[in-house]
């Protein structure tokens, strides 16, 4: 027995109370036989090399998560005070600090609101796994969307359409609830009109349920659509209240649809709208 490295790792044989004679047919069963018992070696050094891999990354991964939690919350607390100090001063001491002095000042709040939201947009994309392994349960559609929208409770003309009341589907509430805010938050940021329409559908098939979020913003320039979904991209494009997004929402919801047995597209024209449609799996 030899490995594919050239390594031997002893003799395979048959043992019979009496001598023998071979037919050649029967030397290359037992030569196919031998490899065979090679493989399943391999095969077990294989998995065992696996499983201390495994063990050695969910000692880091629970690591990471301590480290991210501790480092978030670190960054958090002072970006929130100075998003505050900028808040007081430019309503407070504007005539005191100038045109220039408040503008300042504002693009220092600005700044600090960003990158709070960055920290706070990787700690949700790194604890989206857990929310994954949550139980399914029974969720009635039209009670769960009109939920976000309630939740959502911008100060703006919105108006939302939805799917007929009664449809009940069974999956993971709190990761479809994170898919659609998500989605929702961007139809509203990343929209031009006086008048913002949001169009939830639904649809389903043997294994799958079948959901599409629709409206009628800014779009995404066709360039940007193949990498809509990568980590940290943008479209570069500023929102209705002019910031940049993160990169960091749309990838955490590909990420949640994926690890639901789902798939997640997106169809855009520029300037008139965008439709996402994704899946989950049924079980």
């Amino acid at each position: 027995m030899v490995t594919e490295s050239g390594n031997a790792l002893g003799s395979f044989c048959v043992i019979d109370s009496e001598p023998r004679m071979l037919s050649p047919g029967q030397i290359e069963s037992l030569r196919a036989l031998a490899n065979q018992v090679v493989r399943l070696f391999e095969l077990r050094k294989a998995n065992a090399a696996l499983v201390k891999t495994q063990q050695e990354l969910e000692v880091k991964n629970s690591e990471l998560e301590k480290f991210a939690y501790t480092v978030s919350h670190d960054i958090k607390s002072p970006l929130a005070n100075i998003e505050t100090v900028a808040t007081i001063l430019t309503e407070d001491y504007s005539d005191k600090l100038g045109e220039e002095g408040a503008k300042l000042i504002s693009y220092l709040g600005n700044s600090s609101a960003k990158a709070k939201n960055l920290v706070e947009g990787i700690l949700m994309y790194h604890t989206s796994d857990k929310i994954i392994d949550r139980n399914k349960e029974k969720v009635n559609l039209f009670t769960a969307l009109n939920s976000i929208a309630e939740f959502i409770n911008f100060k703006e003309n919105i108006r939302f359409t939805f799917p007929e009341q009664g449809i009940e589907i069974n999956t993971n509430r709190i990761a479809l609830d994170q898919v659609f805010i998500n989605l929702t938050n961007n139809a509203i940021k990343y929209n031009d009109k006086e008048v913002i329409e949001i169009a939830y559908g639904f649809k389903e098939d043997s294994t799958h349920y079948h959901f599409s979020v629709k409206d009628n913003g800014m779009g995404i320039p066709a360039d940007k659509l193949p990498t809509i979904f990568n980590l940290f991209t943008t479209t570069g494009s500023t929102d209705r209240y002019g910031s940049k997004g993160t990169g960091i929402g749309l990838s955490t919801v590909k990420k949640l649809v994926e690890r639901l047995g789902g798939q997640i597209q997106v169809s855009s024209t520029f300037g008139l709208g965008t439709e996402f449609t994704f899946s989950l799996s049924k079980f």
